[in-house]
């Protein structure tokens, strides 16, 4: 939400998220890894892991990829292993890394174990050939807990069954991503509560109420910290700091891809219908073959919630936004002549990022006026200032009331708890949303101006994909 004026494609997204996607959906029976790269991750990896082990339906296998860390995460994850029964059955070289195997129960659980220190997309690449022997891979960051209807809620999501000029048609969907919801660092102090507050309001504007507007519109970007993809299709690119974006639009810019198929062929896929096999009820009505359709786009399940822990201080929370600011400059510049062969999803971006650059500038609005009455005596500066500073800080709390009304349904609070408790937290965190989008300002307009330096000096060349902040990738 940028200051002192409200993002009208947020509130656009925000009206279409009122017309939910129909629930005529049509699944199959597919399996499922969840795929977890780490790096130092001791004090958080094990309750990411044990959130797994609560899903309502449990994944075929986990592979968790450590990457080189140096501060005991490996011998967590072994202690979770065996606090859970899991049996050691095989340890191999895997592309001149370490593979050590268990199992837990009916869950294949694997560990690669990098010699050396990678990044998150080199990670996910190197585990893919593992990873083709399931269907379908949820991805997800190592401090992120998982809501427990994540993996049923997600590949329940995959395929959709529509009816056109009298013919049924099977829609599959690439990106199946999740919501987004703040969870506290324990260890940190009263600057991890003002931020933790500032996140937790951006995210029940931005995922729960914008997010599922966009399943009318275009996929801004999945969660990067959990989406569901086809294992074939998961080949992340190594090339910006924010893999996740750049991964969406690779995606998004594919051509929709049509074709036709038997009854038998949908027999075999063994798709169902409320449970009923679909061919059945292809076969009642005489119908021999279908078209299936492959959607490039991203849909966003509102049941898959995911909690990701925010910075507990001041600066880790700018060097976040610094690496999402800087990474949406350089995938603007990678795609600037692909972008627009989606004019949809040109259209979403390219807006949100004007309006973005116009609400950083806008911050500052008040300020100055403020300090243009002080100095000259002007009275309709600070009156305008004040009067833009409430319109906005009324938007911004209804917002963040709707997205915690549908935040709180979602995870099974009563009516008058989700009221009463709604207002709270549009009371609680409006304003440190304001002071998260003070600090947030001035890292966009430094990231804006610094990709335009790095054009003009042909500097593109240097950027990687990698666990390391913006600042510490060689872009000079």
């Amino acid at each position: 939400m940028p200051i002192p004026t409200p993002n009208p494609m947020i509130i656009l997204h925000g009206i279409l998220s009122c017309f939910p996607e129909g629930k005529n959906m049509i699944t199959r029976d597919e399996s499922v890894a969840i795929f977890v790269p780490i790096y130092n991750e001791r004090d958080e990896i094990y309750p990411t892991l044990s959130a797994i082990l609560m899903q309502t339906r449990l994944p075929n296998m986990i592979v968790a990829s450590e990457n080189g860390s140096t501060d005991g995460t490996r011998d967590v994850i072994r202690k979770f292993i065996s606090d859970n029964g899991g049996l050691f059955v095989s340890c191999h070289d895997f592309k001149g890394e370490i593979v050590e195997e268990y199992v837990l129960g009916k869950i294949r659980f694997v560990m690669i174990l990098h010699k050396n220190k990678t990044g998150k997309a080199a990670s996910v690449n190197f585990a893919k050939g593992i990873l083709l022997s399931v269907d379908r891979v949820i991805s997800i960051d190592s401090d992120t807990i998982m809501f427990t209807q994540v993996v049923e809620s997600m590949m329940g999501r995959f395929y959709s069954l529509a009816r056109r000029k009298g013919k049924y048609e099977i829609h599959e969907r690439a990106i199946v991503a999740g919501l987004v919801r703040s969870r506290r660092d324990s260890n940190a102090g009263i600057i991890s509560c003002i931020t933790h507050r500032a996140r937790c309001a951006n995210h029940d504007i931005g995922q729960y109420v914008a997010r599922l507007g966009q399943n009318k519109t275009a996929g801004f970007v999945v969660s990067g910290c959990g989406y569901a993809v086809a294992s074939k299709d998961f080949d992340v690119p190594e090339r910006t700091i924010t893999e996740d974006l750049d991964f969406t639009w690779k995606m998004e810019l594919r051509k929709e891809e049509r074709t036709v198929i038997s009854l038998e062929r949908v027999r075999g896929l063994g798709f169902l219908i409320n449970g009923v096999p679909f061919a059945d009820t292809m076969s009642e009505e005489g119908i021999e073959e279908i078209t299936f359709v492959k959607s490039w786009r991203v849909y966003y399940e509102r049941k898959a919630i995911f909690f990701p822990v925010t910075p507990g201080t001041i600066r880790g929370l700018r060097r976040q936004v610094d690496r999402w600011s800087y990474g949406l400059q350089q995938n603007l510049i990678l795609y600037n002549k692909d972008l627009f062969a989606n004019k949809r999803l040109a259209f979403v971006v390219l807006t949100q990022e004007f309006l973005a650059i116009w609400g950083a500038i806008c911050v500052f609005a008040i300020p100055a006026a403020v300090l243009s009455w002080y100095i000259f005596g002007y009275g309709v500066p600070i009156l305008f200032g004040l009067m833009c500073l409430g319109v906005s800080f009324s938007v911004c709390g209804t917002l963040i009331f709707l997205g915690a009304q549908r935040r709180r349904k979602i995870l099974g609070d009563g009516k008058t708890k989700r009221i009463f408790g709604s207002l709270f937290d549009a009371v609680d965190t409006v304003i440190p949303a304001y002071l998260y989008r003070w600090i947030m300002a001035p890292t966009v307009l430094r990231n804006v101006v610094r990709a335009i330096i790095d054009v003009m000096r042909n500097n593109t060349s240097g950027w990687t994909s990698s666990w390391a902040r913006p600042h510490e990738v060689n872009n000079e």
